[in-house]
């Protein structure tokens, strides 16, 4: 994988309705490439084997973003499964010792829970890929989205999500998996273990220089976390420098854009305090561009963003400024109940 990019988010099942081919697999590459035309073979922690063109081929994980099995798409097609059904379903190949249709089956699962409402089942359905198939190709992806999920909900969940980082980097350096899962893992912990900001700063740094070449996506992701920092410690124009660069490379990591955006929001309403009376307009447009663009990025983003632009829009108060209020806040009520944004947007 090129790791986070399946950091996300990411790791797309193959609920798409892909074209029915003799071998109708696809795989992404960390340079963005997709091959087609090709058949999975095996997929775990450390390698995904897959014939193409009548040749063996095979990558590490951690450069895999994407994985789509042309028979996890036929069996997710008639659509409406419950996570009850696909987790009988996820069960049953295990115990046919399929472990390749079992792990997605089992990220479906946690997906149609958590759709349906119940995150209790969804984080349950990712526990149980883990604890049933520790090292298939999908277990980087049940510790992000159980991660993804802890942290989307704010203070309250911190410590949960640090416990599944901190699980992750255990198993990724014990495991001796490929080490851009160990660089992901490190990012996440970075994110609920910040102990000051010039010790946050020192960290993301060493981050972004150590995993620019294994792990572009983890590097990436840094990167704007650095802004982050920097922005908060008034240096805007650097900030700036790395959020409109990261939304200028074609190809960039959806997180890592929600994150750019989110940015250039805020250093839009820093120019507000300023006196600059259009900045909250820019503020607004730019948190909107993460619900737009970005709807593959970090739940907490998401939610982040859609908190923001309600709020930008109330201070604007330009045409359709109560619309977007509205709209902004059904979204966090529909689809991120149980995140601190909601919770705030309530107050």
């Amino acid at each position: 994988m090129n790791v986070a990019r399946s950091l996300p988010g990411v790791l797309a099942l193959a609920a798409l309705a892909l074209p029915l081919l003799a071998q109708g697999d696809r795989v992404t590459l960390a340079n963005d490439v997709v091959l087609t035309d090709l058949r999975v073979v095996s997929f775990d922690v450390r390698t995904i084997k897959f014939v193409r063109s009548n040749a063996q081929h095979q990558e590490a994980s951690d450069q895999v973003p994407r994985v789509e099995l042309e028979k996890v798409a036929e069996l997710l097609r008639p659509g409406g499964r419950t996570h009850e059904a696909l987790t009988t379903m996820a069960r049953d190949h295990v115990a046919q010792k399929n472990v390749l249709v079992a792990q997605f089956l089992f990220v479906a699962a946690a997906d149609a829970a958590f759709a349906a409402g119940k995150p209790t089942e969804g984080l349950a359905a990712l526990e149980e890929l883990t604890r049933t198939l520790p090292e298939c190709g999908l277990a980087p992806e049940a510790y992000r989205r159980r991660f993804e999920f802890h942290h989307a909900i704010g203070g309250k969940g911190v410590g949960a999500a640090g416990a599944v980082a901190k699980k992750y980097l255990a198993d990724a350096i014990g495991g001796g998996w490929p080490r851009g899962f160990a660089f992901e893992a490190e990012f996440l912990l970075a994110l609920v273990e910040r102990s000051n900001a010039r010790a946050f700063q020192a960290k993301l740094r060493t981050l972004v220089e150590k995993a620019a070449g294994p792990a572009p996506v983890v590097a990436e992701r840094a990167r704007v976390e650095l802004a982050h920092t920097l922005r908060t410690a008034k240096d805007s124009a650097e900030a700036r420098r790395i959020y409109e660069a990261t939304l200028a490379r074609e190809g960039a990591d959806v997180t890592a854009r929600a994150g750019a955006w989110i940015g250039l929001g805020r250093l839009a309403l820093d120019e507000a305090e300023a006196g600059d009376k259009d900045a909250l307009q820019r503020a607004m447009t730019a948190f909107l561009r993460v619900r737009i663009e970005c709807r593959q990025a970090w739940p907490a983003l998401r939610a982040e963003a859609l908190f923001e632009a309600a709020a930008a829009a109330e201070r604007w108060r330009g045409p359709d400024y109560a619309q977007v209020i509205a709209s902004c806040r059904a979204a966090l009520a529909a689809e991120f109940a149980t995140s601190e944004w909601n919770e705030k947007a309530r107050r």
